[in-house]
């Protein structure tokens, strides 16, 4: 039987976080959402999601399956209820399906049939991006604890202040180099093959994947996610940096998610409240209605997107896949995938090639099925 993560049919709100991977590739915490259903339940994740994304992934064949709603946060209750489900029953909260055991087509249309299972605990569900950084705390430290039971830190290099330091991890292959970690508020991963720079300062709870890269002088308040082979430098503040994604220099960047091959140019900042402190209104991708997202909201970030040096970021600003942002004075609040500049279009042919000159810088390569994806979403209407 194998065990499948789907994405709900309210996915595209999640965009531009999305567009290019399932919601079970999403980072919160230490981990993707995939990684972490893993360890909790000791088995090989199969992904289901749209079609236009489904070449990136394994195949799925029809049989006996049990699917789990990516979405979910899990929780040990979650975990428990998941595991005693029987065949042909489906796990429902608040008329969400959360999970289903039994037989199932590729398209996992056949629950209607199957016997609901109320599920009475409280659960969190991710619909919009920006809930990402918010629920990020509480997933960095119950994430700590899956990741590190049973394993021992490797000590803290002489030059390095540690407070708390009984919730500072330390992987193997992790550098440190005279830098201070305070974990009083929160924990603290240093994921192996990571690098603290002098005179970092992190507050948790806070978590560094695999081969990080923190610079000289950063300052990182929690609660921050630095995803694998990111660069991270200036301030920084609550905000979770997908993967192979680059802040690495001056500026403030705060309360935001940024995706996967970003740049973001030295001097620019964002903005994460408004000035009248009033609910920061976002729009939703799905419907293009506003939706307040709270007090404090800075940006989200699509993959393969670039901001220009000395930017400045409008509060709640949404920038889509594959756009390069530049230009003076605030910039807009909005820019569809594949915009160029401020308003207008980035040339597919131009995009790919810059995409590609980017992932060369760590020595990846830009696939024929990720440029086939990218491309189908270029002819998207805005």
């Amino acid at each position: 039987m194998s065990t499948i993560l789907f994405d709900p049919a309210s996915r595209e709100s999640l965009h531009p976080l999305n567009q290019l991977k399932a919601i079970a590739d999403l980072r919160m915490g230490l981990l993707t959402i995939k990684e972490r259903w893993g360890l909790l339940l000791d088995k090989e994740m199969l992904v289901s999601t749209v079609d236009y994304l489904k070449p990136l992934y394994a195949p799925l064949t029809e049989g006996e399956h049990l699917c789990i709603n990516a979405a979910v946060i899990p929780t040990p209750a979650l975990v428990v209820a998941i595991k005693g489900l029987k065949q042909q029953e489906v796990l429902m909260y608040e008329g969400v399906v959360i999970a289903a055991n039994g037989f199932l087509t590729c398209n996992l249309v056949d629950w209607p049939a199957f016997s609901a299972i109320p599920f009475t605990d409280g659960l969190k569900v991710i619909k919009y991006p920006w809930q990402l950084f918010q629920w990020n705390a509480e997933l960095i430290r119950s994430d700590f604890e899956l990741v590190t039971s049973g394993k021992q830190s490797q000590p803290a290099p002489e030059g390095c202040t540690l407070i708390n330091p009984g919730q500072v991890f330390i992987e193997e292959g992790a550098v440190l180099e005279h830098c201070i970690i305070n974990a009083s508020e929160g924990p603290v991963y240093i994921g192996p093959g990571t690098l603290v720079m002098d005179g970092a300062i992190i507050r948790g709870p806070f978590a560094a994947a695999e081969k990080a890269v923190i610079k000289m002088g950063a300052k990182i308040y929690g609660a921050t996610t630095i995803g694998p082979s990111c660069t991270a430098g200036g301030e920084i503040k609550n905000v979770i940096l997908q993967g192979y994604a680059n802040k690495a220099h001056d500026g403030y960047l705060g309360d935001s998610v940024i995706g996967e091959w970003c740049n973001i140019g030295g001097g620019a900042s964002n903005s994460n409240i408004k000035n009248t402190a009033s609910a920061v209104m976002m729009r939703d991708e799905a419907t293009g209605e506003q939706v307040s997202a709270g007090l404090k909201c800075g940006l989200i970030m699509g993959d393969h997107s670039r901001i220009a040096i000395n930017s400045a970021i409008n509060t709640g600003t949404v920038i889509g896949t594959c756009c390069n942002v530049f230009g003076a004075g605030l910039g807009s609040k909005y820019y569809p995938a594949f915009t160029w500049g401020r308003d207008e279009h980035y040339e597919l042919k131009g995009a790919l090639r810059d995409v590609g000159n980017w992932m060369a810088f760590k020595s990846k390569v830009l696939s024929a099925t990720e440029t086939s994806v990218l491309a189908y979403i270029y002819q998207l209407p805005v």
